[in-house]
């Protein structure tokens, strides 16, 4: 279930644009079954991983090679969690077994960065220009990059992407649609109930910093 898509965001690699996977693995990948989840808070502690770019994929049935076989449409789920929580299978938001039997479609749940790793904003990153920030946006379209060269593999076809998400996911979907480096990565949008986050300069969210950092 859990694949990763990017070179693991870890190091010198954090608080920087991830990119995507690409050296093939010489022996078969096992997927794990346990949750992976991206940095966030719980309660009184942190639970999750920084190596947590990673989607999961769910098939009616794997490609058929007979003729006339048409593959099959896809949806990427990007969950919601008011970009600090959440994760890509979790239970009751997002798409599982139910949906994409349901619906036949391939069906893929990414996660992406959240809270101060997916979204910090401050001017040693935002003055480099080859890492201005939403890194949690720029995981997204590296996911997409990912199902665009690998989902035909698990029978969905690359010319038939919709992206789909909910609250802060819906934010993201918003966000992709007017992304440049997104085009061509999808064909469809859907945006449930998206937050109304306000276009911000670097500076002025800079200025928000102590809401993200509280008493840390």
């Amino acid at each position: 279930r859990y694949i990763p898509y990017a070179v693991p965001p870890v190091g010198g690699r954090r608080w920087e644009h991830s990119t995507l996977l690409e050296e093939p693995w010489t022996e078969p990948y096992q997927a794990g079954e346990e949750h992976v989840k991206c940095v966030q808070a719980s309660s009184n502690s942190f639970v999750g991983q920084e190596d947590c770019l990673h989607l999961s994929v769910r098939t009616p049935s794997l490609p058929d090679q007979t003729p006339g076989h048409q593959s099959l449409p896809v949806v990427v789920w990007i969950h919601g969690g008011g970009l600090y929580s959440g994760y890509a299978d979790h239970e009751g938001y997002s798409a599982d077994a139910d949906f994409t039997a349901y619906t036949n479609t391939v069906t893929v749940n990414i996660n992406y960065r959240l809270d101060l790793l997916g979204f910090l904003s401050a001017p040693p990153i935002w003055e480099d220009s080859e890492n201005y920030g939403n890194f949690g946006i720029k995981d997204a379209i590296v996911a997409l990059q990912w199902v665009k060269r690998n989902i035909g593999s698990f029978g969905g076809d690359p010319s038939r992407v919709t992206i789909l998400g909910e609250s802060s996911g819906g934010t993201i979907v918003v966000a992709l649609a007017v992304a440049p480096e997104a085009d061509g990565l999808f064909t469809r949008a859907i945006a449930l109930s998206p937050v109304g986050f306000w276009n911000s300069t670097y500076e002025e969210a800079y200025s928000r910093r102590p809401d993200f950092l509280g008493d840390v």
